[in-house]
């Protein structure tokens, strides 16, 4: 994903990206942790559905951060930020809701703490 090639749309930066099949995803927040929307269209309707995705600068997978109408996967995400409890904390109690604010928060949080450890998590 490092070398992934990007182009600029409509003010909107988009990845490429070899996640499952060849595609673009569109950067909607960039930074150590990168927020990402996987948009693809259903061929018999078509509408376009779009999937959120977290990707950390020194990991090679992505993690799904929504699951639906059903918002967030609190449980996955409070594994995946066990490195930065605040924010864990945040998320379980619903104080931020929105992936922006969840990729913002812990991008800021990363600057003051860079040397703080991914715990080589089960996303790694």
């Amino acid at each position: 994903m490092d070398r992934c090639v990007s182009f600029l749309f409509s003010r909107k930066i988009y990845k490429y990206s070899g996640f499952r099949k060849k595609c673009f995803l569109k950067v909607i927040v960039k930074g150590y942790l990168t927020y990402y929307k996987w948009e693809f269209k259903e061929q018999e309707s078509d509408y376009i559905w779009s999937k959120s995705l977290y990707k950390r600068k020194d990991e090679h997978s992505l993690v799904r951060v929504t699951q639906g109408i059903l918002g967030l996967k609190k449980k996955s995400l409070a594994v995946y930020f066990q490195d930065c409890p605040e924010l864990v904390y945040k998320i379980e109690n619903g104080e931020l809701k929105d992936p922006v604010e969840i990729a913002k928060f812990y991008n800021k949080w990363k600057v003051y703490n860079p040397k703080s450890n991914n715990f080589n998590n089960k996303y790694d």
